[in-house]
């Protein structure tokens, strides 16, 4: 599921951060298989190669915290 979508569809989303959302979907669920091409593309016109980098790394680091998180099953309070 594009978890995405509907904020594409408000004024609160502009074309850099859907770009960075679909990277962030992409790099998450890689059980769908590696990110697209096309995905990846879409973030050239708003990131620069370090950009990339940046965002990916920041996505890798929230993805592993949530998933020593969830391992870990720490009781809610």
């Amino acid at each position: 599921r594009d978890c995405r979508r509907p904020w594409l569809k408000t004024r609160f989303c502009d074309a850099r951060e859907g770009a960075a959302l679909g990277w962030a979907e992409a790099l998450t669920r890689l059980t769908d298989g590696a990110p697209s091409q096309e995905v990846f593309d879409a973030l050239a016109p708003h990131f620069d190669e370090k950009g990339i980098s940046d965002l990916s790394m920041g996505i890798a680091v929230i993805n592993a915290w949530n998933r020593r998180g969830g391992g870990l099953l720490p009781p809610l309070p």
